[in-house]
């Protein structure tokens, strides 16, 4: 598999998990506690495919934007279903992350930026970014992490709620590592 979580997202990631498994072990997950939001979602390549074969720029307009699609552009000007894939996977993660299923939102307020050889990241357009500042998230603090094989395609987008003092850096009681 390909996946990696940007170093720079990895302690966000470890402080989530590690600040989620206290909440349930001390029976406050449903006590108003600060809980990570998170966000999976798997895309079958082929579909992708499919769809762009089908409805072409209409498909690609309504769920990319035009900077997405040239990031998703082989050197011979192809489209890469893989990775059109994976962006679309994120905002579906996203969208599950920051509870917009019910909201509206436009697919093109959801942006996948980087990739590549730079890391992914999450930009946020008008009421996506509405929501997660409505769930006291950073949208710079939303970590990202993308994944294909073969047909499939994933990606993961954890927040974590709360004001400055509850940002990585200064977050006690790192995940410890495994035996």
């Amino acid at each position: 598999m390909n996946a990696t979580v940007p170093p720079e997202h990895a302690a966000l990631v470890a402080a989530a998990a590690a600040q989620a498994s206290r909440a349930l072990q001390a029976g406050q997950a449903s006590t108003g506690a600060v809980r990570p939001c998170i966000g999976v979602d798997l895309v079958d390549v082929d579909a992708i495919a499919r769809s762009v074969a089908d409805f072409g720029a209409c498909f690609l307009d309504r769920f990319f934007t035009k900077a997405e699609q040239a990031a998703c552009r082989q050197a011979d000007g192809r489209l890469d279903a893989a990775r059109l894939a994976t962006r679309f996977a994120a905002k579906e993660a996203a969208i599950k992350a920051l509870g917009l299923s019910e909201a509206g939102v436009r697919w093109t307020a959801l942006e996948v930026a980087g990739g590549g050889s730079h890391e992914p990241r999450l930009v946020l357009h008008g009421p996506a970014l509405a929501a997660a500042r409505a769930r006291a998230l950073a949208p710079d603090a939303l970590a990202l992490s993308l994944s294909h094989e073969g047909r499939l395609a994933c990606a993961m987008v954890v927040g974590l709620p709360g004001d400055a003092s509850s940002r990585p850096d200064s977050l006690p009681d790192p995940v410890p590592p495994l035996p």
